[in-house]
């Protein structure tokens, strides 16, 4: 679904004095930048969300922008994260492709196998 120019300006407005009318209007730069950053991580085929139990290290990090860049040749920007639920491993989300090598998947994977 495409917006019209004037129903995205009414949404803006509507917006706008929604914030005014709770008193939040001084939070607009601050949403503005964190909905820029989610939908850059969300949409952009160049930035990697990356998901691990502990947090990675500055090296690792960087190594796996290496990798990464290496196998989907061209430079990826790597944006981690910290999801302790993994286990072990990472999951990788770049544009619409994922990467899921968490010991969580591997052991759920194991599961229905033997259990079907």
């Amino acid at each position: 679904m495409t917006l019209t120019h004037n129903r995205v300006d009414a949404i803006t407005r509507g917006f706008i004095k929604y914030l005014d009318k709770t008193g939040q209007l001084q939070l607009l730069p601050e949403l503005a930048r964190r909905s820029l950053r989610e939908s850059k991580i969300k949409f952009d085929p160049n930035v990697a969300k990356v998901q691990a139990p502990v947090r990675l290290t500055k090296t690792q990090v960087e190594t796996l922008a290496d990798t990464l860049s290496q196998l989907f040749k061209r430079p990826v920007q790597v944006t981690p994260g910290v999801r302790p639920d993994l286990i072990g491993g990472i999951f990788i989300r770049i544009g619409d492709k994922v990467i899921d090598l968490s010991l969580k998947t591997k052991l759920d994977t194991l599961e229905n196998r033997l259990t079907n």
